[in-house]
């Protein structure tokens, strides 16, 4: 009962994990596949790294913060930036210097599928 427990909790883990990880790679995917390119200054950062910035759109300016951290320190108020956005959801946008979400995206899958790959050898190997 203990095995299949930790096995359960494992799989569970592995699976959010994965899903997590491969919703980012995706999202991020479809907005520099599809998103709009354009230019953007960044206004503001947080101090944990989020950067502010303003670009124009369709339906006008558009000030957003990034979803990922680590933004702020590679870029400084008054630079300007490429970006992606989502045409249906202008807040929504990639930066295309920034490699934070892929490297997260990255990472939360590889642990899913870690997680996956060890529950399934525990279930197997007894």
């Amino acid at each position: 009962m203990e095995k299949l427990l930790t096995i359960g909790t494992m799989l569970l883990v592995g699976i959010l994990f994965g899903v997590i990880g491969f919703t980012i790679l995706i999202r991020e995917r479809n907005l520099r596949k599809h998103g709009i390119k354009t230019t953007a200054v960044v206004v503001d950062r947080t101090l944990r790294g989020r950067a502010t910035v303003e670009y124009q759109t369709a339906q006008g300016l558009q000030r957003a913060r990034s979803l990922f951290s680590g933004l702020g320190s590679y870029f400084r108020i008054g630079s300007l930036v490429i970006i992606f956005y989502d045409k249906e959801n202008p807040q929504r946008f990639s930066i295309k210097e920034d490699k934070n979400a892929i490297f997260l995206g990255s990472i939360f899958s590889l642990v899913g599928i870690v997680f996956i790959g060890v529950s399934a050898v525990i279930y197997f190997s007894f």
